[in-house]
């Protein structure tokens, strides 16, 4: 598993303030059935049968206060440890870390994760409204997770948009690897502000029940 995961760096001097702005759309995403999103070779996938979006995007109102990146350890291809970190808190070093060696596979052993959940909205082809939980590996998901929440942070600490909740557009970008070639990787960027009370209720209907706190994933950068 690839050690040099980038872990977003952000100001987070006044995150209690900023994140009240997102209070009453957080409490929202509690409840309900969860399905499980992840970015796999370049596409969006959602729940047990990894369905795809129609276009491959799609809009939603991520929980960015309650955003977590952490540690998580596989071994013969099983979760056996895992450590997480609230916003703005320090990830411990891998030095740091406890041993759970030896590890057999090429893949095994520790990894920094990122993990938030959202409200994926009923637009751009989804029919309804989804609660989701996104996790990634890759320097890729990390890099657009840190850079969502410095878009976040900017944006409220500018005042322009008081007692309003980002929406994100979720979409793929691409860059050329010298090894690997194009690989694609998520992207994820607010793309307009809503007020808590347009957010539509989540539905519960179906629910997963495939997935668990972590997720393995050989990241290609």
């Amino acid at each position: 598993m690839s050690q040099t995961a980038i872990t977003p760096k952000f100001d987070v001097a006044n995150i209690d303030a900023l994140a009240n702005s997102l209070e009453t759309a957080s409490a929202d995403l509690t409840s309900g059935g969860m399905q499980y999103i992840k970015f796999k070779k370049g596409e969006w996938v959602i729940g047990r049968e990894e369905d795809t979006f129609p276009e491959n995007s799609f809009e939603a109102v991520p929980d960015l206060p309650n955003i977590q990146f952490g540690w998580v350890c596989w071994k013969d291809g099983q979760l056996v440890d895992e450590i997480w970190y609230g916003l703005g808190e320090e990830l411990a070093s891998q030095d740091m870390l406890p041993d759970h060696g030896p590890y057999t596979q090429g893949n095994d052993g520790w990894g920094k994760q990122v993990r938030f959940q959202m409200n994926i909205l009923p637009t751009m082809g989804v029919e309804a409204n989804i609660y989701a939980q996104f996790t990634g590996t890759s320097n890729g998901a990390q890099r657009a997770t840190g850079e969502m929440i410095k878009q976040w942070v900017k944006e409220v600490r500018s005042g322009a948009h008081r007692d309003e909740v980002p929406v994100v557009k979720f979409s793929s970008d691409h860059y050329k690897h010298k090894q690997y070639g194009k690989v694609q990787i998520p992207a994820m960027e607010i793309c307009r502000w809503m007020t808590p009370d347009e957010q539509p209720t989540v539905q519960t209907e179906t629910v997963s029940t495939e997935g668990s706190s972590a997720t393995k994933d050989i990241p290609l950068e």
